[in-house]
């Protein structure tokens, strides 16, 4: 059951809360607005919000240790957005270095911190509660939202792009996937290792005006539960590799040259970088093309 907390309950959320090292500093002053989740007497999760008219500033998504990974934290996200959205604010905004994943699956678009409105930057979050590197989401609540359970979880095509290791050409096509045809697709990436982000890739797509810093390095393991609609192996290692709970999506195999592997023989740093800008280049060249490539190919 999720239900609105009271003071009784602030002691219990501050714990969970600093248990994973999340802010409490102005928790108790939006009270109004903090959500828990209790099963059987146990208060498990919390989610609240700031309000600042209409711009509701989502704060303290948390779930006990214990209970990940059972959707308990895409209920609360759901909830907190009906919540806001019936409470009359137009826009969700969320800073975070936890869950932009969920975030992204919610919705959300990344967005430039000084893009904040000016109301938000008053909030304890943005004055430091968060660290200087959370990275800045935002959803309009008044267009369509992807908690009503409904149109947009139905209509938007999973997608998942594979490859080794999760560090560089997967997560070029999921920043590009998301950047150009967010509203068609919901995009995914992990690998069937985990080789944590390449900086060259971050770099270049920075460059082209897409910021996946806020990614990480994901095994596939991870992304069991999603029903794809399309796996894009983009690596011939991961292709053979692919996992067979994954045979229910339509496996599609686009293969890309290794940036890393391209650049090996240059001498320059620039050489390097030039290795990285071809293939993203020729990445964003195939998801201009999507969805309706994957149905073809």
């Amino acid at each position: 059951m999720i239900r609105r907390a009271s003071d009784v309950d602030l002691p219990e959320v501050v714990s969970l809360l600093k248990t994973a090292s999340l802010p409490v500093a102005g928790l108790a002053e939006h009270l109004d607005h903090l959500y828990v989740l209790e099963v059987h007497g146990a208060i498990l999760g919390a989610v609240g919000y700031e309000a600042y008219p209409p711009y509701a500033l989502l704060r303290s998504l948390i779930i006990a240790p214990s209970c990940r990974g059972q959707g308990y934290g895409r209920q609360l996200m759901v909830h907190i957005l009906e919540r806001a959205r019936s409470d009359g604010m137009g826009y969700a905004y969320a800073l975070t270095t936890t869950i932009p994943d969920l975030l992204c699956r919610s919705g959300f678009s990344d967005i430039l911190r000084s893009d904040a409105p000016q109301a938000l930057c008053a909030s304890e979050e943005f004055r430091g509660a968060c660290p200087v590197n959370a990275k800045l989401f935002r959803i309009s609540l008044t267009d369509k939202m992807r908690g009503d359970e409904n149109m947009d979880e139905k209509t938007k095509v999973k997608v998942l792009f594979l490859c080794t290791g999760n560090s560089c050409r997967s997560q070029m096509a999921e920043g590009w996937a998301r950047h150009l045809k967010g509203d068609v697709i919901e995009p995914y990436s992990a690998g069937i290792e985990t080789h944590g982000m390449n900086p060259n890739a971050v770099k270049v797509m920075a460059e082209a005006g897409v910021d996946i810093s806020g990614h990480r390095s994901k095994h596939v393991d991870e992304l069991m539960d999603v029903p794809f609609d399309y796996v894009v192996t983009v690596c011939d290692n991961a292709h053979e590799s692919c996992p067979i709970f994954l045979k229910k999506a339509k496996v599609v195999h686009v293969g890309f040259d290794d940036p890393p592997r391209l650049a090996k023989e240059a001498k320059m740093e620039e050489e390097k970088l030039e290795c990285y800008r071809r293939v993203r280049d020729e990445i964003r060249k195939f998801m201009e093309k999507c969805p309706e490539e994957l149905e073809s190919l």
